[in-house]
C-alpha cells in the first residue's frame, strides 16, 4: 500500500489557473487567460522532477473539466494542450469553434 498522499488540484480564480500539488508542493499547473467568456490557455508547466507520471495530462483534463462546468469554451494555444486535446475528443465540446 502507498503512503503517498495524493494530489490535489485547484483552480486559483485570482491567478487563472489550475494547480496540481501533493503535500502544499505545487507540481505542475495550467494558465488561462479569460477573454469574452472564452478562457485561451496559454501555457503548461510540471516540476522537471515530477515529468513522465501524467501530472500535466491530469492538470490539463482538470482545466478543460472546469471551463465545462463554467460553461466556458476553450482555445488552447499551449503545444502541450493542443496535443492531448488531439488524443481526448472526450473533451471536443469544450474547444471553441468544434463540437
Amino acid at each position: 500500500m502507498s503512503t503517498e498522499a495524493p494530489f490535489r488540484i485547484d483552480h486559483v480564480l485570482k491567478l487563472h489557473r489550475f494547480d496540481l500539488s501533493r503535500d502544499g508542493v505545487e507540481l505542475a499547473h495550467v494558465e488561462y487567460v479569460p477573454r469574452d467568456g472564452v478562457w485561451v490557455i496559454t501555457h503548461s508547466w510540471t516540476e522537471p522532477a515530477a515529468r513522465g507520471q501524467g501530472l500535466a495530462a491530469k492538470v490539463v483534463a482538470a482545466t478543460l473539466e472546469g471551463a465545462r462546468a463554467a460553461g466556458v469554451k476553450v482555445r488552447p494555444v499551449c503545444p502541450y494542450v493542443v496535443d492531448f486535446l488531439g488524443e481526448h475528443p472526450e473533451f471536443h465540446d469544450v474547444v471553441q469553434g468544434q463540437q
